[in-house]
């Protein structure tokens, strides 16, 4: 399993530092809970691969998926159709600039990580 990148940014004392990330392709969105999804990347920093948690509110998905260059329509009711636990796989990356700054640590039986929540797709 890969190291968190949020959760070495949080420990390297990056709390509220806005991060920017450029030319993303997002090719999938999971609904993690009612009006959040999650996309899931790898990311290299100095020579390590992190995994990449980007915590998305619906506000944000529907910036994303305006930039679908013609299946707006379409890859909004999959979004909306898709259960909770449940991921939609995008056909065609959608290339995005993001802006995130990290979220709050969450631990699991096995991990901890910090997801980055984004707030701004352009």
């Amino acid at each position: 399993m890969k190291p968190d990148y949020g959760l070495m940014l949080s420990r390297s004392g990056f709390r509220g530092v806005r991060q920017y990330f450029y030319g993303v392709p997002v090719t999938h969105l999971s609904v993690s809970a009612p009006g959040l999804f999650t996309f899931l990347v790898n990311r290299m920093h100095d020579g390590v691969e992190y995994a990449l948690s980007l915590d998305f509110d619906a506000h944000c998905v529907a910036d994303l998926l305006s930039k679908a260059e013609g299946h707006m329509a379409e890859l909004t009711l999959q979004v909306n159709r898709t259960p909770l636990g449940q991921t939609v796989e995008f056909e065609r990356p959608i290339v995005a600039d993001i802006e995130a700054t990290l979220g709050e640590l969450q631990r699991t039986d096995k991990d901890e990580f910090v997801p980055l929540v984004v707030s701004g797709v352009v």
